[in-house]
């Protein structure tokens, strides 16, 4: 029969279980003989793993194994870029796999465990009979262990198993929520570049006669008529960047950029009111007349209406404002406008005012960045000084010598002409920055034409004027009572702005700020053309080159989130642990959940005074009013009714 192990079997050692190995068998052994032979090999050997709990032991080192596993991964990408794993496998799946193998891990010896603690709980004392169908709910899923985490039997113990496997249910999806993406953007090896100039100069930039002059000129006045046509409560935007991604960054820079500024000048103006005169304008009754007089005798003379004219200043009507500026300013102007009080009652009155306005030349420095495709541009600081000049004028009204050529009256060529250099300091905080020059012929070129888009105004026509044909002295509009003539091209920027649809009182106070939007936006609209246009500027400095920004996932370990995994295989083996050294402490046999040993358990008059399954309402009406316990009788060990 083979050589016998003898394992003891007893708490104190002292009984000895005995199995028996089979030998080899011979040559003439029979193949069902054989076959019985290993099968009881199979079965000694179950046995063993089962008496000594090695299988539960093992899955135990199986699910600390599995903890651990996930740890040291988790670790090593927590905060770095997810894995690119074969066959699309992701940290997701990985973290799901080793948890449902630590969930596993941990159930099997909870189970074997509790159904172990079911046959020491009723070798104790009697209980109801339906108490071991209890335990053997509670050992096949959630809802029976919460039947008996509620029941509280079982003793701390059985409460620890029941809170286990009722537990363990969150597991999987509590799992999960350790491993958090997160985008953040990253520099790519792409670059994205902003333009910028350092020199704004370039003999061809209006003077040759080429399509691309063509195609600058009405680029030029595009960006005129944009600063102009934006409202004035909103600001131009500066010109987009091809910024691929839609996020991008960029360094600080320095560039020439354009300034403005707007003087409220109204104390030098003269006004009177004037005889009556036959103004003959259709919707207008009245024939009252006003002047306006600047000092050096620029006049505006109006019937009862809203109406401004534009006044370049010159040699001969120098600035009022400005003086500081004179030698930087391309274009200054004086605008003289009227506010009509009192339009509906029998005798309105005119009120004239005036303003100053002027675009110089300066340097800024820019803040620039695009984010979620939104391009923002921030002017962290601005110069006006100037280093040198070595121009005649840069403001085409005060250069005789570029009309002489322009118009063809001089022998030269405007471009054989010599001109002077503004030569401007970088801003602050960008001390360390070349100097930035304007050229006095390029600058000439803007000047003029910003110039001739302000040609004119609104003004009252001349008596007799057709209120819908065009003639030389511009387009006749009537809105009712409210009468103006509309000439050049930033007119009716100007009159929406300050006036809006001429149909309700007009506030003074507000128009002078209104002035000043209007006229940084012209400005900034030229400042973009500029910068866009820096390809004809040879000597001036690249653009600045920017960094386009990529989306890239990575992984954030919320370790709060695998505690509650660690806290559950601490629970089981802390329980597993506890249900061995209580099994060897009783002396009880490790039965744990044996189907074999639950069929022959109740013994026959227990199972005889219980029923039968045919009944099986009667048989559990019998078992919650019956207690048994387990003992050992003539019988053997079985589960007996309690007399």
């Amino acid at each position: 029969m083979g050589k016998p192990w003898h394992i003891p079997s007893g708490a104190d050692g002292s009984a000895t279980s005995v199995i028996y190995y089979s030998a080899p068998t011979s040559r003439g052994t029979s193949p069902d003989k054989l076959a019985s032979e290993q099968r009881l090999r199979a079965f000694d050997l179950v046995e063993f793993l089962r008496k000594f709990w090695i299988l539960e032991l093992l899955w135990c080192l199986v699910g600390l194994g599995s903890a651990a596993a996930i740890i040291a991964v988790l670790a090593q990408y927590d905060g770095q870029k997810p894995p690119e794993w074969p066959l699309g496998i992701t940290l997701n799946t990985f973290l799901a796999f080793l948890a449902s193998v630590s969930k596993a891990s941990l159930l099997i010896p909870v189970t074997e465990g509790l159904g172990q603690l079911r046959w020491i709980w009723f070798s104790r004392k009697a209980r109801k009979a339906d108490d071991f169908g209890l335990f053997e709910e509670a050992t096949r899923g959630s809802f029976g262990s919460l039947r008996l985490l509620l029941s509280l039997k079982g003793g701390v113990l059985g409460f620890v198993a029941a809170l286990v496997i009722v537990t363990s249910l969150m597991l999987s999806t509590v799992t999960q929520a350790t491993i958090q993406y997160k985008n953040e953007l990253f520099p790519s090896n792409h670059t994205v570049q902003v333009p910028r100039i350092t020199v704004f100069s370039s003999d061809q930039f209006f003077l040759d006669k080429t399509d691309q002059t063509y195609l600058r000129s009405l680029n030029l006045k595009q960006h005129i008529s944009n600063g102009a046509y934006t409202p004035a409560s909103q600001t131009v935007a500066s010109d987009s960047l091809d910024c691929t991604t839609g996020d991008c960054e960029f360094p600080d820079f320095v560039t020439v950029g354009i300034c403005s500024n707007v003087s409220d000048v109204s104390s030098h103006v003269k006004s009177n009111r004037l005889p009556p005169r036959t103004w003959d304008l259709p919707g207008l009754p009245y024939n009252m007349t006003w002047s306006a007089t600047l000092p050096w005798g620029q006049n505006l003379t109006i019937p009862t209406v809203y109406a401004f004219d534009f006044w370049a200043t010159r040699d001969f009507a120098p600035t009022l404002a400005f003086k500081s500026l004179e030698n930087q300013s391309f274009a200054d102007f004086f605008l003289i406008y009227s506010n009509v009080l009192g339009l509906d009652t029998p005798e309105p009155t005119v009120e004239f005012r005036a303003v100053e306005l002027v675009w110089y030349w300066c340097t800024k420095s820019y803040s620039v960045s695009v984010k979620g495709g939104q391009t923002s541009w921030h002017e962290t600081s601005r110069s006006i000084k100037v280093l040198k000049d070595t121009t005649t004028a840069v403001n085409v009204v005060r250069n005789p010598a570029f009309w002489l050529c322009t118009f063809q009256i001089s022998p030269k060529r405007c471009e054989e002409y010599t001109w002077g250099n503004l030569t401007l300091a970088p801003p602050p905080g960008s001390e360390d920055h070349a100097p930035l020059i304007v050229d006095e012929l390029t600058s000439l070129g803007v000047s003029s034409y910003l110039s001739l888009s302000f040609w004119d105004g609104v003004t009252p026509p001349m008596t007799s004027a057709s209120t819908t044909i065009g003639t030389s002295e511009g387009m006749f509009r009537a809105l009712g009572r409210r009468f103006y003539r509309i000439q050049g091209d930033l007119s009716m920027a100007f009159a929406v702005n300050m006036w809006r649809d001429l149909a309700g009182s007009v506030d003074p106070d507000t128009q002078v700020p209104i002035l000043r939007n209007l006229t940084e936006n012209i400005g900034l609209g030229l400042e973009n053309f500029i910068r866009s246009d820096w390809k004809v500027h040879p000597f001036t400095a690249g653009p600045i080159n920017g960094t386009v920004l990529t989306p890239t996932s990575f992984v954030i370990i919320r370790w709060q989130w695998l505690s509650y995994l660690l806290a559950e295989l601490l629970l089981s083996s802390v329980f597993l642990i506890a249900i061995v050294s209580y099994t060897t402490a009783s002396g009880a046999q490790p039965l744990k959940s044996s189907t074999l040993a639950i069929l022959c358990a109740l013994d026959d008059k227990t199972r005889s005074s219980l029923g039968h399954i045919g009944d099986y309402e009667e048989l559990r009406r019998n078992a919650a009013n019956t207690e048994i316990i387990l003992e050992d009788g003539p019988t053997g060990l079985a589960l007996k009714r309690k007399p």
